[in-house]
């Protein structure tokens, strides 16, 4: 990837918080015992201390950058502009790619990374589905 200076730093923010909420939320999966708890903006904020307007926007960005950062980086780096620009777009097209490595696992048969399981009991409403 070829970054201007800001753009740059900001990728490295942008992909660094979505890491570090991802691993709070995982962490604190681990210490409740899992999906049998309630997950909602209210948790998600306690967890990571984000604002719930992360979530709301950059949910499957989240997911993506935890479970599969290639397609994370590649969708990222495809677009030009602020985050606030492409947000939108780049939580879309990780929701696609998602939903694509989703099917891809059940028509082969392959498990799903747990990590990604468990961020789908997270985020129960991510609209990608298992089955």
């Amino acid at each position: 990837m070829i970054f201007k200076r800001h753009e740059l730093s900001y990728f490295l923010s942008m992909k660094s918080r979505l890491i570090t909420a991802g691993d709070n939320l995982i962490k604190a999966y681990d210490i409740l015992g899992g999906g049998e708890h309630g997950w909602g903006s209210a948790a998600w904020v306690l967890v990571t201390r984000e604002k719930k307007d992360l979530f709301r926007r950059h949910k499957h960005s989240l997911i993506a950058a935890n479970c599969f950062p290639t397609i994370f980086e590649r969708r990222f780096d495809s677009h030009h502009g602020g985050i606030r620009t492409i947000r939108e777009v780049l939580n879309n097209e990780c929701k696609q790619d998602l939903q694509a490595k989703i099917d891809e696992a059940n028509g082969d048969e392959t498990p799903l990374p747990a990590k990604l399981l468990k961020l789908l009991e997270i985020f129960p409403r991510s609209g990608l589905k298992t089955n």
